[in-house]
């Protein structure tokens, strides 16, 4: 997904509702079972409603004052996995003149491997256990942070009697990156 018309693109407004949708959005919504996150749906709505976890928020909330304030770009690498693929990709956020973003992400890089059942959106469980909403690797109760294949097999997830549901986070690692980018412009 290299070019323009791949990329998926939305732009918020100045107090961080999203006022348009763009690129590849609902081709890549559909193909993640999102379906609900057609324009209708989506459009009008805070930014805030769609960002899972409050460490999430406030890191986003960091980038986009810091893009706002000091900075007319900023580059952010994440991961956006199914379960059957592990999706490398960049988001890179825009001023606007008005105080409103423009967001793009880019698929850099697409792997497949074997269906992992901890990111299968359809699971129902009351299990819960924490994803890095950048890294996408899983937190053990130990507190290592580590790729979902392992996890799967740390948690001894197929003799459990039921699949955990994820809550997002983030690790330390994508944590300190994030802020080192921000902190950047301000030295």
């Amino acid at each position: 997904m290299s070019s323009n018309q791949e990329e998926i693109r939305y732009s918020v407004s100045a107090d961080d509702h999203i006022v348009s949708l763009a690129g590849n959005w609902l081709p890549f919504a559909k193909e993640n079972d999102a379906i609900e996150f057609s324009q209708s749906r989506v459009v009008g709505e805070s930014i805030w409603n769609f960002i899972a976890g409050p460490e999430i928020r406030h890191l986003y909330k960091l980038i986009f004052t810091e893009v706002r304030q000091r900075r007319p770009e900023i580059a952010v690498p994440f991961r956006c996995d199914s379960p059957t693929k592990r999706r490398f990709m960049e988001l890179r956020i825009v001023r606007l003149h008005d105080a409103g973003l423009n967001l793009m992400s880019c698929l850099l890089k697409e792997e497949e491997r074997p269906y992992q059942v901890l990111l299968d959106s359809k699971v129902d469980s009351s299990w819960l256990v924490t994803i890095c909403s950048w890294c996408k690797r899983i937190r053990l109760d130990s507190g290592q942070w580590v790729e979902v294949e392992a996890a799967v097999e740390e948690l001894g997830v197929f003799d459990a009697e039921c699949t955990p549901l994820l809550s997002h986070g983030i690790c330390g690692h994508c944590k300190d990156a994030a802020l080192k980018e921000i902190a950047v412009s301000k030295t």
